[in-house]
């Protein structure tokens, strides 16, 4: 109760006062959230940059294994490998052709060629097969089921507007040197899971589809004790993407690589892609990969990200 100036008892509905009071608390703290919300920076998700960014991460570990997820991030004895080179080489080529499929093959030998022989030894090497390839006039696939398929593909995924499309383009790009199954498969399956990934599937949807073309289960702990280098498409694919599968960020994802080993250049470009399409990149991992990369390299992503990954897509 409350007094007036004759000292008259006032009657208040305490109830009422107290669910109003309490009513404009909640909006306060609501509108506090949304506009705390509004200022934290969301990681752009890129899995070109992913890619290249998993590749240099790993590139030192390729032949030196250490079984670990407690390592220097990009440290200063990291740089890029045949697996960004490429990687950027069918960037270029998509540029050249403005996602159309036409003479995208064509583009695609062009560019992978010029960039290999532009970059003839970078650290790791080319792959024996597609050095020799890349020496000589040949424009048929060489019969490849290697891994290679998949760490360069990443691309792709945002110039399909369809997992038919992606399909396609991943069989057109691939096929100029992977004509094997397993290849082509690796391929597709990477493709696949990084358009998921950016067109907001569940980690469980991406699981189903990886399952599809490979039944089998695994997990990171196991792979720890027992995988080793490995060049194939069929013994990559699905051990990298049971390290997106088990991760939390994309940063736990890319040590979650180191931590089986293998071949931890490419398993990085791999798992780097669907995890950039998934979680976005932390800026400052960003910014230290971009300070890494070559210009032409850097070059190359701007220009695929004006291209392609700044504009709105229509499913």
């Amino acid at each position: 109760m409350v007094y007036n100036v004759n000292n008259s008892v006032i009657s208040i509905d305490i109830t009422r006062y107290i669910v109003g009071k309490s009513q404009m608390y909640i909006i306060f703290a609501y509108i506090y959230v949304i506009i705390a919300m509004s200022l934290v920076e969301t990681p752009e998700r890129s899995s070109m940059l992913g890619a290249i960014i998993g590749d240099i991460a790993g590139s030192i570990y390729e032949f030196n294994n250490i079984k670990s997820r407690d390592f220097e991030f990009l440290s200063e004895a990291c740089e890029p490998t045949d697996d960004s080179i490429l990687t950027c080489a069918i960037a270029r080529a998509l540029i050249d052709v403005k996602g159309r499929g036409t003479h995208l093959q064509r583009a695609t030998i062009y560019r992978m060629k010029e960039y290999f022989l532009s970059n003839p030894l970078p650290m790791g090497g080319f792959g024996a097969k597609f050095f020799q390839w890349g020496l000589s006039d040949a424009t048929d696939p060489y019969g490849s089921w290697g891994n290679g398929a998949a760490m360069r593909i990443s691309p792709v995924a945002y110039v399909g507007n369809s997992e038919m499309e992606v399909k396609l383009l991943s069989q057109i790009i691939t096929g100029t040197t992977h004509d094997d199954p397993e290849g082509l498969k690796g391929g597709e399956v990477t493709a696949l899971a990084v358009f998921k990934a950016l067109h907001g599937a569940t980690k469980e949807e991406i699981q189903e589809m990886v399952r599809s073309y490979y039944p089998g289960e695994y997990s990171v702990e196991e792979l720890h004790k027992t995988y080793k280098f490995e060049p194939s498409c069929q013994k990559t694919v699905p051990e990298g993407m049971q390290c997106f599968f088990e991760s939390e960020d994309y940063e736990s994802a890319i040590r979650n690589v180191m931590y089986i080993g293998g071949d931890c250049d490419t398993l990085g470009a791999i798992v780097g892609a669907v995890a950039g399409a998934y979680y976005g990149i932390p800026e400052w991992i960003q910014e230290k990969a971009l300070s890494i990369m070559p210009e032409y390299m850097v070059e190359d992503y701007n220009d695929f990200k004006a291209m392609y990954m700044d504009k709105e897509k229509t499913l």
